[in-house]
């Protein structure tokens, strides 16, 4: 009889499982998580108004549907079942359309959808809280422009009533757009944490109501599906006879296949092989896809209180049942994680993201000094050569824990640090040696130097004998300093090495022509300089405010050049030494901020820390977004480093050249027969 209290597991079918003894009480025992009790049956297994409320007039209820199904047709299917001797092939119809009525109008399939949607909710906000995880949903957490942008903006432009918008080279504004959006994106996310927060909040709250609605109309339509109760009437079914007390699962009905138990409202079709309802305490209706299923029962219980959502009933308290009822919710609880899960990493494209090589486990054994090519060069005391050998194999044996060596070269010190550059054997005849720093930004003490030994890419360090002199100081600033000056450059070949495996023959040849040549002139030293400094971080800790004063003179440097370039070319016309003057000192000033950003990663520290003026110089001149941009195009490299798809991706870091130029109107741009800067 319809009433306030519905059950979601009728009470018909309760019966088969009462506690011996009980008579006309008809009690049963509920297990639960936090609580195991006997109740009568017609408390258990229900709820208040689970299917529907009680009628104000004499309209129909959903309520009043399931009781006449379950007086007029349910009941009888059910006594025909449990009638049947153990081993006795049942009638399949029958036997589908029990189960697929059973299966749907529980409680288990509204409480793992509503805590599918809790979850859900949870996680996205765990994920969109989250600013670098919506960036990468965005396609704004790489260097590259993604396609998806380009088409935005593109059909964008197009409805826009821009004047001489064919006058406008698309590339150049997609650059612009993507720079804009990169560095406006943290304070739109800011904005817009507040909606979203009570937005996931809201829908968390209306999940019951939501899943109930829902799964009150699907019994509205149905109450016994058409193609569940198809598919299962396909399976062989008969009745086993179990040797142990079997509980009967909020789930009602198990299915066993390639991935194990399931409840069957949440297992695939095509991997059901095998079907288990218990019918009553010692016995279950089991199907067989294929045919005839022998199932062993006395791991069923276990299965059980896995799938189940929230409790059992059983017909005995045992010691085995209580502690059963510890795992009730496991597997359910588990699946619904991992589909969230699955689903929000595939959202962040999580497959693109396994972490590199590690760099805090010893790759080989520290080098010998036969394994390494040491030249000392100059005057030095007759004892300095090997306390400088020494002190040079410490440091090698120190780096040796976070790189390689397989393309070291050989490492010079030289009085005569310029000429040690320049005199250098490249193995590439025709190349020129670099030069020995010396400007108005400072002047070099060490350097890393691409050479080619049999046809293999390598790096010879050249330093400055003052380097060796202060590894031997009694000073432990001084050796600290020197030890991360030597380091710093060693680990260019490693470098090097990682990149050469990673992108074969694009080392010290030409891969790009024009403004993109010039744009990887400006920014190889920046990322470059952050490898550098984060894999050598650990050398010397205590340099950050170094590495935050080189930035600050850089930028110092930059606008006081630039500007003056820009006004001296109205007069001189010279577009040659416009472009020399201004992108060397961007060039500059990516570098030393690559070598800010490496350091203070590698340190695990605050870029900025400690140093207010720097940090009032960037928002003076609008770069703080920017400089939290490059780091992030910065660390995408780093974390990538040896798995990288092509050189464009580092291609890709040349708009920063051009955003360090535009805020002072230098703007470079490619055109069909070459490229050139707009100077308004």
């Amino acid at each position: 009889m319809a009433g306030k209290v519905q059950h979601e597991i009728p009470q018909l079918y309760q019966r088969g499982f009462l506690i011996p003894g009980t008579g006309k009480a008809e009690r049963i025992f509920v297990f639960r998580n936090d609580a195991i009790y006997p109740s009568n049956i017609n408390r258990s297994a229900a709820e208040s108004f689970f299917y529907s409320e009680l009628p104000k007039t004499n309209e129909r209820t959903l309520d009043d549907d399931i009781t006449e199904y379950e007086d007029k047709r349910l009941k009888g299917l059910i006594a025909t079942l449990r009638s049947h001797t153990p081993g006795e092939i049942v009638d399949g119809e029958a036997a589908a359309e029990v189960i697929a009525h059973l299966t749907t109008r529980n409680a288990h399939i509204r409480g793992a959808f509503k805590f599918g949607l809790e979850t859900m909710a949870v996680s996205a906000w765990e994920v969109l809280a989250d600013e670098d995880n919506v960036r990468r949903m965005a396609g704004l957490d790489g260097p590259m422009i993604p396609d998806r942008f380009r088409e935005i903006i593109a059909d964008s432009l197009e409805k826009l009533p821009i004047p001489n918008r064919d006058q406008i080279p698309p590339k150049l504004l997609e650059m612009m757009l993507f720079a804009a959006a990169r560095e406006g994106f943290s304070s739109i996310f800011a904005s817009q944490m507040p909606q979203l927060k009570s937005m996931l909040a809201f829908m968390s709250n209306l999940a019951p109501a939501v899943v109930r609605d829902g799964h009150n109309r699907a019994l509205s339509e149905s109450l016994v599906p058409d193609k569940r109760a198809e598919d299962l009437s396909g399976f062989t079914w008969r009745v086993q006879e179990s040797p142990v007390d079997l509980v009967l699962p909020d789930c009602v009905a198990l299915a066993f296949g390639e991935d194990g138990p399931e409840p069957v409202m949440m297992a695939s079709s095509s991997k059901k092989d095998t079907i288990v309802l218990p019918l009553t305490t010692r016995s279950a209706l089991v199907g067989g896809r294929h045919g005839v299923a022998e199932v062993d029962l006395t791991t069923f219980n276990d299965a059980a209180a896995r799938c189940a959502h929230a409790y059992f009933l059983a017909a005995s308290k045992t010691p085995e049942f209580e502690a059963l009822a510890q795992t009730i919710g496991g597997f359910t609880d588990h699946i619904i994680r991992s589909v969230v899960e699955t689903s929000f990493d595939k959202l962040l494209r999580k497959e693109e993201l396994e972490p590199a090589e590690p760099t805090t486990t010893p790759r080989r054994q520290p080098p010998s000094s036969s394994q390494i090519t040491l030249i000392i060069q100059g005057e030095f005391e007759p004892d300095a050569p090997p306390k400088i050998t020494a002190a040079v194999k410490e440091v090698l044996a120190q780096a040796a824990w976070s790189m390689g060596f397989d393309r070291l070269d050989g490492i010079t010190i030289a009085d005569d640090y310029a000429g040690g550059i320049a005199n250098l054997d490249r193995g590439m005849p025709g190349v020129k040696n670099p030069v020995a720093r010396n400007d108005e930004f400072g002047t070099g003490f060490a350097q890393s130097i691409s050479v080619r030994r049999d046809g293999v890419i390598k790096e010879h360090v050249v330093v400055q004998s003052v380097v060796a002199h202060n590894l031997l100081s009694d000073n432990e600033a001084d050796r600290a300093w020197a030890g991360h000056a030597l380091a710093n450059q060693i680990v260019h070949a490693e470098i090097t090495d990682v990149f050469d495996e990673a992108l074969p023959g694009i080392l010290l040849s030409r891969t790009c022509e024009g403004l993109d040549a010039q744009r990887q002139a400006a920014t190889y030293p920046a990322w470059m300089a952050y490898f550098a400094g984060r894999a050598t971080a650990h050398f010397d800790p205590n340099r950050l405010d170094q590495t935050q004063e080189l930035l600050q003179r850089a930028l110092e440097i930059a606008y006081r050049t630039i500007p003056d370039e820009r006004l001296a070319f109205q007069t001189h016309g010279n577009h040659a030494r416009l472009v020399d003057k201004t992108f060397f000192a961007v060039r500059t000033v990516l570098e030393q901020a690559g070598a800010l950003l490496g350091h203070a990663d590698g340190a695990e520290v605050d870029p900025l820390a400690g140093c207010p003026a720097l940090e009032s110089d960037l928002r003076a001149k609008e770069l703080l977004a920017w400089l939290a941009d490059l780091r992030r195009d910065l660390v995408w490299l780093w974390d990538r480093r040896g798995r990288w798809q092509s050189y464009e991706e580092f291609l890709a870091l040349g708009r920063h050249m051009d955003r360090l130029l535009w805020p002072h109107a230098i703007i470079p741009w490619s055109r069909g027969d070459g490229w050139d800067v707009a100077v308004p």
